[in-house]
């Protein structure tokens, strides 16, 4: 679980030798990272549990009560929550103990509170009597630390540990020609379909008689089996006896692992319009400006590169969430994404070794899988300022908005 907390009266000041600048007392992001569980001094696993009802006034009063040096025979100061309120509340307590982990960072209480536990950020928000969630302003008043680097008010990364909403990417995003002509085709509903029936298939292609040569890529393909049932992919190819996808996809989870092929025997549709969506996302270490002729999106991180990126790797290719932002009438939407650092990932490594990865550029396209982008490319973004991904649990959100006329 993990907190941020407004500090406003830091007992400790924040340096960046690299920067050469202090925090001077100025407010800062305290982070607080808990595990959910740990082992006590017996040796027994315990947990970080919290009860999303408590009385947090009486919790509060507890506290503060059981901390007075005039303290009852047989009690014991404010580990005695127990008795008192029925339950532990151990994560509740190892922040705001008054030895606890706020009082080690602070002089003062927080002046607001988010955490990745909404719950919990509530039950702080309602202990301390301070705002749950991160002020609009919060980048031109804080200090924050990302990574190895401290940035100082004013400045504004695209990325800090924990998903932190203010710190998403900022993005302008440029159309690229085969985005273009994806559009062209959507809109203008491109070549009338095709149905049929096949007999024999692979892992990628389908056998299908009387086809034109290369008419049909860039399009979707929709197969049905009675076995394996309703699958799709993406066009890359097609000769004039079989069509080669770039994947199959399983229709409710198009990010996740490729279908099984399909097996005989099995019917297809391949729709008018060509491919109808664009929402997987791609990230790539690779500093140079976006122009439109590109065909894919160089230093891309893909399993093998750039940094030994291992199959599950948080940085690949990802499926985003598409969500309509405003009225008809303007034709606003968004697509997102949120790149987490694992184990799987080369360096950044899950010690925090190495120098990590920079993230300069996000592109968007109609496929998962990286070879085939020259077709399938919509979207490239480069970034306002470079991301820093350096730890296991580092996270990056990139959010583009596209508005049509």
């Amino acid at each position: 679980m993990e907190i941020q907390f407004g500090n406003v009266a830091p007992k400790h000041q924040l340096y960046d030798e690299a920067a050469e600048s202090l925090s001077k007392g100025a407010a800062v992001v305290t982070t607080v990272q808990m595990p959910d569980e740990y082992l006590d001094s017996s040796g027994i696993t315990s947990h970080y549990g919290y009860d999303p009802d408590v009385d947090v006034s009486a919790f509060r009063s507890h506290v503060l009560e059981c901390h007075s040096p005039y303290l009852e025979d047989g009690k014991f100061g404010v580990t005695n929550a127990t008795e008192k309120l029925g339950h532990y509340n151990e994560a509740l307590m190892t922040v705001v103990h008054p030895s606890g982990i706020w009082t080690a960072h602070s002089r003062k209480d927080p002046t607001w509170v988010w955490c990745d536990d909404e719950a919990f950020g509530k039950v702080l928000s309602d202990f301390y009597q301070i705002p749950q969630g991160f002020p609009g302003n919060f980048t031109d008043t804080h200090w924050r630390v990302q990574g190895r680097r401290l940035w100082k008010p004013g400045d504004a990364p695209n990325v800090m540990p924990g998903d932190i909403p203010g710190s998403i990417a900022d993005l302008d995003a440029t159309i690229v020609d085969t985005g273009r002509l994806a559009f062209q085709t959507l809109m203008g509903g491109g070549k009338v379909g095709l149905t049929g029936a096949g007999t024999t298939s692979s892992t990628t292609t389908l056998s299908i008689s009387s086809l034109t040569a290369s008419a049909w890529i860039g399009y979707r393909i929709y197969v049905y089996s009675t076995s394996t049932g309703m699958t799709w992919g993406n066009i890359v190819s097609n000769t004039t006896s079989a069509v080669t996808v770039d994947q199959w996809y399983v229709p409710g989870t198009p990010g996740g692992a490729a279908a099984t092929a399909p097996t005989t025997p099995w019917a297809f549709v391949i729709a008018d319009g060509g491919v109808p969506s664009a929402w997987f996302a791609g990230l790539s270490t690779t500093n140079t400006a976006t122009v439109h002729t590109d065909t894919s999106m160089s230093g891309e991180i893909i399993v093998g590169s750039p940094t030994g990126e291992a199959s599950g790797g948080g940085l690949l290719r990802k499926l985003q969430t598409f969500t309509s932002t405003s009225a008809i009438s303007t034709s606003t939407y968004t697509e997102s994404a949120t790149w987490t650092v694992n184990a799987n990932d080369g360096p950044p490594l899950p010690n925090g070794a190495g120098t990590g990865d920079t993230i300069y550029r996000v592109g968007y396209f109609s496929s998962a899988i990286a070879s085939v982008s020259s077709i399938f490319m919509m979207f490239e973004s480069l970034m306002s300022a470079p991301a820093l991904l350096v730890l296991t649990g580092d996270a990056l959100t990139a959010t583009d908005t596209i508005t049509g006329s």
